[in-house]
């Protein structure tokens, strides 16, 4: 095992090169809530609600809390699918998930609303900023769920 000092220096080393705008996360997956260290902060236990494993990190990374979670603690159930804590769904391998919501396929001459359309990361699509402009028009052609949009699939184009 690495000497606990030799992570410090990894740490100096990693904010000297790249600048990052917080701190770089330790993740340790734990096997049993006896293994949760000393200080910890537990969403459901600590702060009276579930929150996603996304908030556990921003509240590591922003301010410096030290935060376990369980099942229990989590709101998205895609980590408990991912940790293997539970059996994923069935619609959930061919697809059907949160992400995109309730993102439907597009006929050709549909008009794109808040209904249909998402901002997802990573992004492969269209920025977020031009949301508002894509809103209200039609797609040129059949579009699937979860294609990234592009200006090629807008009518009226940019």
């Amino acid at each position: 095992m690495a000497e606990f000092s030799a992570f410090h220096e990894y740490r100096e080393e990693l904010e000297r090169r790249i600048h990052l705008p917080t701190f770089p996360l330790a993740i340790k997956l734990l096997e049993k809530e006896t293994d949760i260290p000393e200080g910890a902060e537990r969403p459901l236990r600590d702060f009276g609600y579930r929150m996603t494993l996304c908030q556990g990190y921003a509240l590591s990374r922003k301010e410096s809390k030290l935060i376990a979670m369980f099942k229990e603690d989590m709101w998205c159930f895609e980590p408990i699918v991912g940790y293997g804590w539970v059996e994923p769904p069935q619609s959930f391998l061919k697809g059907h998930n949160r992400f995109p919501q309730d993102v439907k396929d597009l006929k050709a001459g549909e008009t794109i609303t808040g209904r249909n359309v998402r901002s997802i990361r990573p992004g492969n699509g269209l920025p977020p900023k031009y949301l508002k402009e894509i809103l209200g028009r039609k797609v040129k052609k059949d579009v699937e769920r979860g294609t990234p949009v592009d200006w090629d699939l807008v009518a009226g184009g940019i």
